[in-house]
């Protein structure tokens, strides 16, 4: 019994309120009094860190604001709390496994092992260029957590991402050797660390120079285009530090409908302008492969973003572009066809009138440029 029996009979003949009529079970840590699993893991969480035992402390914030894709970030939380599977660590939760760390096959494998006292990680150090970071005295003593804080401590967010994008790839390696049998070396480890870290900042400094320089939500709604039209959104990506230059494209039909789309990428650094060039041409060049120049009145839509220039200056600059490509044979030579009739045919290329008025009555104009193309047969 939950209660001494005076306790419940004082209980039971406690008067209810008058608009109560029944008993019932109330949850007070919600407002409508029913429980769920959400409130009951918050209070849960409340209690547990009232205890110290639970409580690591550290930086967290820090950890958090690294600049490093997400699965880096967790990666580093992880280790600071003591929860990734490693051989010791499994075998104190009752696994029976092997302990010797299957890189090295030479120490206990546990967390200061495994990203810091093996050979193999610390040769992935000096291929990412980190060793300075990493080999430093403040890493080299206490735990794992304490590493990690320690260069949450003394270095800026950009050099710790790097740190823990190694990190995520030293692990990935060790997972792969054991799942998959497959075992990329150090100097492999650190480079594709370095690689990956350095796409990522990249593509985020791109998106964030976009969000500086975007016009307002509602001038650059994407809107359908008329009835037998098909509208394609060209752009390309440029990776300097890998040396790849990639475009995208998407066609849409006048119902806003997704038609085709397409990716592409060449191991080549190219300009800005050549680059968009290239992207078209690679967009007009899918345009004709799936005969979209016989969909109804054949016209087709494109647009990219291509600076502060005229649009009609622009145009030339983009033929002259795009032959410049050709004769350096930067692209495939298969686009020789339709490079000829751009070329020589007046009825391929035309602007859009409407679209040109509108840009020059837009204030944020200069950030699009339309080119109507009356794809022929």
């Amino acid at each position: 019994m939950l209660f001494p029996v005076q306790v419940a009979e004082r209980i039971i003949a406690t008067p209810l309120i008058g608009s109560v009529y029944v008993d019932k079970m109330v949850w007070e840590e919600e407002r409508n009094g029913c429980y769920s699993v959400k409130s009951g893991y918050k209070l849960a969480m409340k209690c547990i860190f009232r205890n110290d035992k639970y409580h690591v402390k550290g930086n967290w914030k820090e950890i958090w604001k690294v600049h490093a894709p997400h699965k880096a970030r967790h990666l580093l939380w992880r280790l600071c709390r003591g929860c990734i599977p490693t051989r010791r660590r499994l075998l104190e939760r009752h696994v029976d496994c092997d302990v010797h760390c299957p890189l090295c096959e030479d120490e206990v494998e546990d967390d200061v092992h495994a990203f810091f006292t093996c050979a193999s990680a610390q040769s992935s150090w000096q291929a990412a260029g980190l060793s300075s970071v990493l080999g430093s005295a403040a890493c080299q003593q206490g735990s794992a957590a304490d590493r990690v804080f320690a260069v949450c401590r003394n270095e800026d967010y950009a050099t710790i991402g790097r740190v823990a994008m190694l990190l995520w790839s030293i692990w990935q390696n060790r997972n792969d050797k054991i799942w998959n049998d497959n075992l990329r070396s150090p100097i492999q480890v650190g480079r594709a660390a370095f690689d990956q870290w350095n796409e990522w900042i990249a593509v985020h400094k791109l998106r964030s120079n976009d969000d500086q320089d975007d016009p307002p939500v509602s001038t650059i709604r994407w809107e359908k285009p008329r009835i037998g039209w098909l509208k394609c959104n060209v752009d390309a990506a440029f990776f300097v530090s890998a040396g790849r230059t990639a475009m995208g494209a998407c066609f849409r039909n006048n119902s806003g409908e997704f038609m085709a789309g397409i990716t592409q990428w060449q191991q080549m650094t190219l300009s800005t302008d050549e680059g968009e060039a290239w992207a078209l041409l690679q967009a007009m060049n899918e345009a004709k492969s799936r005969e979209f120049a016989k969909f109804r009145q054949r016209y087709l839509d494109m647009y990219c973003p291509f600076g502060k220039k005229s649009t009609t200056q622009k145009m030339k600059e983009w033929f002259n572009t795009i032959l410049k490509i050709k004769k350096e044979n930067k692209v495939d030579t298969k686009d020789k066809n339709l490079l000829k009739e751009s070329k020589n045919k007046s009825s391929l290329l035309s602007f859009s009138h409407s679209s040109e008025n509108a840009m020059r009555s837009n204030k944020n104009a200069h950030h699009q440029l339309w080119i109507r193309f009356v794809m022929c047969s």
